[in-house]
């Protein structure tokens, strides 16, 4: 069975972190890159990254944190001042999940109690491939001072 690792980096502003915690969806331009974790992937010129939209949603329980999408994916974050669809409370009471999450509240600040950081790791499982999503979310700031 192959394994791939998809490293997604999504970099937000403060008005579209502060939106996240208030309850709101965000979209933004991010990046991932993918590599097999297997032998005859071993060249780095198969390693390649990859521009896509991100729709950020935050939820108040989350079921799956990342779903394909024709233009990139859809993340959900966990928010507990959101209210869930009733499709979602349909899969949480079926799957239920109970794994510690981390809030959305942690891209806050840290004047006002975050992080300005959030990360989250998933795995999945697909016919014979299994899939481990990594996920960072971090403020524009960071992205901008690597650059100087």
């Amino acid at each position: 069975m192959n394994t791939l690792y998809i490293s997604h980096n999504i970099f937000l502003s403060k008005k579209q972190r502060y939106d996240l915690v208030e309850g709101h969806a965000v979209k933004v331009i991010g990046t991932f890159t993918q590599v097999f974790a297997d032998e005859k992937f071993k060249d780095p010129k198969d390693i390649h990254e990859y521009f896509c939209l991100y729709n950020l949603i935050p939820k108040n329980k989350i079921f799956k944190n990342i779903y394909k999408t024709r233009q990139g994916y859809d993340v959900c974050l966990l928010n507990n001042k959101t209210k869930n669809s009733f499709l979602d409370r349909i899969k949480n009471l079926i799957f239920s999940k109970n794994e510690i999450q981390e809030d959305v509240k942690k891209l806050l600040d840290v004047c006002d109690g975050g992080a300005e950081w959030m990360f989250v790791l998933e795995q999945d499982f697909k016919k014979n491939l299994i899939l481990f999503h990594k996920i960072q979310i971090q403020k524009i700031e960071t992205l901008l001072e690597s650059l100087i």
